[in-house]
């Protein structure tokens, strides 16, 4: 197959074979989580029992939750502004008593980018905000599963004291489908701990991850390969999300590098054709040091990427074609 030099070309080349090879639709629903960091759990849950910037917000209430918070609010079928405040404020409790101000670097989204960014300088980051979406052709899960499903992955994520560390507060809030239709929830809490000490952040997206797979399993959910084999699409770091910062791009090194092997990768027809595009789409393909044999990948200017060879997965999937 001759790989055409016009880069527009090789995309579309790349995305007719994608739907070929596209034997296997995916069954139920795909939990993604997605993480960022505030510096005021008041402008959040105005947000949260607000309209929504597209007015796609309608009757939101608490799915889950500390149970002081729950008590409260937890029977109610719509909040109201005025109830997101207080509730905000009981979410901030342990960190108001011990006098805790966590001021660091944090993980924002960028309403007009569409992306989340690093805000390097130190600032108030004390709200954890993640949210646990569905696609758009998923039924909605209901309160009850929602309840049962945050319960899991706060526990999972260390903030609820079941791994005997003391609690912090939290709230999971369920509003509506998202713009694009999918049904989700947002999850708050205060990484201040009711001891004063500070819930830990490193590595919480990967952490998030593993307890998406297993949530996935338990609640018999779609369940996404690359979570389940520790492989395929990964998250950014912050490392990544500050070079691409530094650099001026919306989007990091790794999730471009990542999606072009794996264009490439479904596109080829051989190993030879493999290589082809690879080179095409501008990476630069090499073996490893003796002592660390597998194959590096970088875009031109950006650090190598180790990446398990992706020969036999081309292999195998000529053979069943």
């Amino acid at each position: 197959m001759r790989v055409p030099a016009d880069f527009a070309a090789v995309v579309a080349q790349i995305q007719r074979a994608a739907r070929r090879h596209q034997r296997h639709p995916a069954r139920g629903a795909q939990m993604i989580a997605a993480i960022s960091e505030g510096g005021s759990g008041y402008r959040l849950m105005n947000y949260l029992v607000g309209p929504g910037r597209a007015n796609e917000h309608e009757n939101a209430h608490l799915v889950a939750g500390s149970d002081v918070i729950m008590r409260r609010w937890g029977a109610w079928d719509e909040l109201s502004p005025a109830q997101g405040y207080e509730i905000a404020r009981f979410v901030d409790q342990f960190m108001t008593e011990t006098g805790v101000k966590p001021t660091g670097s944090r993980r924002a989204f960028n309403k007009d980018s569409n992306k989340r960014e690093v805000i390097k300088e130190q600032v108030p980051c004390h709200i954890w905000h993640c949210s646990l979406s569905l696609k758009p052709e998923e039924a909605a899960q209901g309160d009850e599963r929602w309840r049962m499903i945050a319960q899991d992955f706060m526990d999972e994520m260390g903030f609820t004291g079941k791994d005997g560390k003391a609690p912090c507060r939290w709230v999971a809030v369920h509003h509506g489908s998202a713009k694009n239709g999918g049904d989700h929830i947002h999850i708050m809490a205060n990484i201040v701990r009711e001891d004063g000490t500070r819930w830990n952040r490193w590595q919480d997206q990967p952490k998030a991850m593993r307890a998406a797979n297993r949530i996935e399993h338990k609640y018999g959910l779609y369940v996404v390969e690359a979570r389940e084999h520790a492989r395929g699409a990964r998250a950014d770091s912050a490392a990544d999300l500050r070079a691409a910062n530094r650099q001026g791009h919306k989007r990091t090194n790794r999730e471009i590098l990542e999606q072009r092997v794996r264009a490439a990768a479904v596109a080829s027809t051989s190993e030879h054709d493999f290589l082809i595009r690879l080179r095409e789409l501008g990476v630069r393909h090499c073996h490893g040091s003796p002592r660390n044999p597998g194959r590096r990948r970088r875009l031109p200017g950006g650090p190598a990427r180790q990446g398990r060879p992706a020969h036999p997965v081309v292999r195998r999937r000529q053979a069943c074609a």
